[in-house]
């Protein structure tokens, strides 16, 4: 546990210690920011999250790809994988600690989005059981798409192929949703799709097929990036 937490202390700050990390974030609030002052000036006056609620998952789209490509691309295209794989350190450990270390920033991200709660309770009456389960939904919602990107880094190292393919496969969990009446078999498509769970949770309902659904696409997207990186020992 140790191994994993050093792991992830050290990408945090690798992060922070270039612009990369602020640009990021700072994008990030700008968007938020801007749907929420919208909804609250210029639509009716409405103070609520459902704009912020409704929007992140597509900024999740572009801003998790742009957080995890490096992740292991960029350690394989260094050679310092090479090291990191010789040391005292299970697969797993480096795969969870990169994860972790990603999630913290993302974390972050949607945690400086609470002034916006703060806005809402002086000027509204929120309803904060709806609001917990928003928030849980997005850090779950965030936590999925972020193995998804820690496994397209593990498979290359290329650092934009790693953006594409994880926007790709993000893409399509976000839009398959409304291609339902396209597809056979749509109530399959529908349990695959992420704003059906998504959405759930948002309805104020933490349903358990929606969390097991979310830990599912993590665990299984971390456990094949960790074989990934197992493979290169072959």
């Amino acid at each position: 546990m140790r191994n994993i937490i050093n792991i992830s202390i050290k990408e945090t700050r690798s992060y922070f210690a270039s612009p990369a990390a602020y640009i990021i974030l700072i994008l990030f609030l700008a968007l938020t920011g801007w749907f929420f002052t919208n909804t609250l000036f210029l639509e009716g006056g409405q103070a609520e999250l459902r704009s912020n609620f409704n929007i992140i998952p597509f900024l999740f789209l572009f801003f998790v790809p742009a957080l995890t490509m490096k992740m292991v691309a960029e350690e394989k295209k260094s050679g310092t994988i090479e090291l990191l794989t010789t040391l005292p350190l299970k697969d797993t450990d480096i795969i969870l600690g990169k994860f972790l270390g990603s999630m913290a920033i993302l974390v972050l991200a949607v945690l400086l989005t609470f002034p916006g709660v703060l806005t809402i309770g002086i000027l509204g009456k929120p309803d904060w059981g709806v609001l917990f389960c928003g928030y849980s939904g997005l850090f779950l919602t965030g936590a999925a798409f972020t193995a998804i990107g820690i496994y397209t880094s593990s498979v290359t190292d290329n650092q934009i192929i790693a953006f594409i393919v994880s926007f790709f496969i993000l893409f399509i969990l976000i839009v398959i949703n409304s291609l339902l009446i396209f597809l056979p078999f749509p109530g399959v498509f529908e349990y695959i799709s992420v704003i059906v769970h998504y959405e759930n949770m948002l309805k104020g309902v933490i349903d358990s097929k929606d969390l097991v659904y979310f830990i599912s696409i993590t665990v299984v997207f971390l456990f094949a990036a960790s074989k990934s990186l197992e493979s290169r020992k072959k």
